[in-house]
């Protein structure tokens, strides 16, 4: 099957799939983990003994320097967005996606993807983000993409997956 759709590249969407990225992918459950490091490290700090005092604080510290570490990424994150969007000289791509893999064309570059460098399809809420190990390669906005085309990658997605096991 074959697909091919155009869609504009806008500081909007820049920042949309930055956004949406980081929590997709660099973020993803990790809160949870730090948010339970801050109770236990408040829960010991509280608990009055001079041992368990000095845990809760270091506890606390670890939870501190992961949000400062994650708040750097994010700024980083939206950054390169910005600065990438500002690299182009023309916002419009066209995107070819079909059985062999995927294709982004814009004025001045042309971006060849095989699905079997694809390790995984990461869906958020508007951007399908292609995955090659930890490293994002591509966000497809979902809306530019069209309803058949979007379960046509997760159904890659479902593929690749299936094939693995």
């Amino acid at each position: 099957m074959e697909f091919k759709t155009e869609y504009r590249v806008t500081e909007a969407v820049q920042t949309a799939a930055a956004r949406q990225m980081f929590h997709a992918v660099y973020l993803r459950k990790k809160w949870v983990g730090m948010l339970a490091m801050a109770v236990i490290g408040v829960a010991l700090w509280f608990q009055g003994s001079s041992p368990a005092r000095e845990i809760g604080l270091a506890d606390m510290m670890v939870a501190v320097v992961l949000v400062v570490l994650w708040v750097k990424t994010y700024v980083r994150v939206i950054g390169n967005s910005r600065t990438a969007l500002r690299t182009l000289s023309d916002d419009l791509v066209t995107l070819r996606v079909g059985d062999e893999g995927m294709e982004m064309e814009m004025a001045d570059s042309r971006r060849k993807l095989a699905w079997e460098k694809v390790d995984r399809v990461v869906e958020t809420k508007d951007f399908m983000i292609l995955m090659t190990g930890r490293l994002p390669v591509a966000s497809l906005p979902k809306g530019a993409l069209g309803v058949e085309m979007v379960e046509w990658l997760r159904g890659h997605e479902r593929r690749r997956a299936g094939g693995a096991a």
